[in-house]
């Protein structure tokens, strides 16, 4: 829990190519930093985040985690494929920013114990999920609010950058429809 006079920890997922063109400048702006959950399949595919990106926001001061491998639903992937969502993503991050990683984000927000538990089991410290509530670290789950930016006009993440609050959010930015 952070404390009340804390800012928002932002988060984003899938590792697109407007996490570095728009989301890093205007954290760094406002001195800010967040976490990028990037799926470890897309990596360095058109519209993603190569690896040189990647290195770059974690010199930037922003942390990297894992969205899985393919951006399935965890809950429904047979053990192989849970697997490869889990530990083999982790592998392939951890080889493209040339450190740890430690903590992954369920794609969809979507988990159970099952999930949890391989998680857990791959090596991470916690996973993020979009189910709210509270959580201690002791369970390993960090729940998350999920903010859709599919429609947002410039200027309107100033305000959340800026702000002082007691939660973990998540923000969808999508080129198309955002621009500084």
């Amino acid at each position: 829990i952070l404390p009340v006079n804390a800012h928002p920890i932002c988060v984003f997922d899938d590792g697109n190519e407007t996490d570095i063109a728009v989301a890093a400048p205007l954290l760094e702006a406002y001195d800010r930093r967040a976490q990028f959950f990037v799926c470890a399949g897309r990596v360095g595919a058109p519209g993603y985040l190569d690896r040189q990106q990647l290195r770059d926001l974690v010199a930037r001061g922003m942390e990297i985690g894992s969205h899985g491998y393919d951006h399935l639903d965890w809950r429904t992937a047979t053990d192989d494929a849970l697997a490869r969502e889990t530990s083999d993503s982790k592998r392939v991050i951890e080889a493209a920013i040339g450190r740890p990683i430690a903590f992954a984000a369920a794609p969809f927000g979507a988990i159970d114990q099952r999930v949890l538990r391989r998680t857990l089991e791959a090596g991470y410290r916690g996973l993020y999920a979009s189910s709210g509530g509270f959580a201690t670290s002791s369970e390993g789950l960090v729940p998350r609010t999920s903010l859709a930016t599919l429609n947002m006009q410039p200027g309107a993440l100033q305000p959340l950058l800026s702000a002082k609050a007691q939660s973990v959010f998540t923000l969808d930015i999508n080129q198309r429809n955002y621009q500084l």
